[in-house]
């Protein structure tokens, strides 16, 4: 049926966070990057939504900042942009080449051939995220440097009811 069911239901942002973070650590710890997560005070206590799949869409940007990142730091920031809820994944990984951007939320599409055979994999799950941010009312963005890392930046509508 192609179209996305989406929930509608309480959820806590503190909670989700925490929950993504003790999923994701020990893959950080075991490769000794920085984890930080950070919550903007602003951000409701509640806010509504499709859990499931926003966790998804962390859970996914959060692995593939790990996997791509050899030393350095992941970070995960929840906050209160307007009438958004913002998440944004840094890392200081290996970033992305602007050839590669256009094409980076293609199913099955990984960077290029080396870092296939480096990272193993077959795409990033991506498409995954675009889909279901699209979904959310949402959008994607990306911003990378070669060598610095990137920042992938999800912003949905906030929804308090």
């Amino acid at each position: 049926s192609g179209r996305l069911e989406l929930a509608h239901l309480p959820m806590s942002p503190k909670t989700m966070a925490q929950n993504w973070k003790d999923n994701l650590s020990s893959l950080a710890e075991n490769k000794g990057l920085a984890f930080e997560v950070s919550i903007d005070p602003d951000l409701p206590e509640t806010l509504y939504g499709d859990e499931e799949n926003l966790s998804k869409i962390a859970i996914n940007l959060l692995g593939n900042a790990i996997k791509f990142t050899e030393k350095g730091s992941v970070s995960l920031k929840l906050e209160k942009r307007g009438d958004k809820m913002v998440l944004e994944v840094q890392d200081t990984g290996v970033g992305i080449p602007p050839h590669a951007r256009e094409f980076i939320f293609d199913e099955f599409r990984q960077v290029d051939m080396s870092s296939k055979r480096q990272y193993g994999g077959t795409g990033l799950g991506l498409s995954i995220v675009q889909k279901l941010a699209t979904a959310m009312g949402g959008t994607v963005k990306l911003q990378s440097e070669v060598g610095v890392g990137s920042t992938f930046t999800v912003a949905i509508p906030i929804h308090t009811e």
